[in-house]
């Protein structure tokens, strides 16, 4: 089934999300990462790895050791030292949606966040 947004497929139980969310952040910016966030909300549970600032410069180092252009959002991120409890409050105020629980964490040191959806509880 294909669909031209993700919020117009039928209500999903559960969606995965891990190292995504940099990436939209950097190539989109702060809009984009809100708009991404609001878009995952049309979920009942939602399992979700962040990346933390420092994985941000990592990937702009990166970049520019393989010669590749810098992206060119990162100068303009407002969203930058508490990534992971910015995405917290925003799919908490904005979005309806209740961290459960810290469910561990990765080898690179990230957080495994379960969501709840507060909308679609019965």
């Amino acid at each position: 089934m294909m669909a031209d947004n993700i919020a117009d497929l039928p209500n999903r139980c559960l969606t995965f999300c891990f190292s995504v969310t940099l990436w939209v952040h950097i190539n989109h910016g702060d809009g984009g990462l809100r708009r991404f966030l609001s878009t995952l909300s049309h979920t009942q549970y939602l399992l979700m790895e962040t990346q933390p600032w420092r994985c941000y410069r990592t990937a702009q180092r990166r970049a520019k050791r393989a010669g590749q252009p810098p992206f060119p959002l990162y100068d303009s991120l407002k969203i930058r030292n508490k990534v992971t409890e910015v995405i917290d409050e925003y799919l908490h105020d904005e979005c309806q949606m209740k961290k459960i629980k810290v469910l561990g964490t990765t080898n690179w040191d990230r957080n495994i966040i379960l969501y709840e959806n507060l909308r679609t509880r019965t």
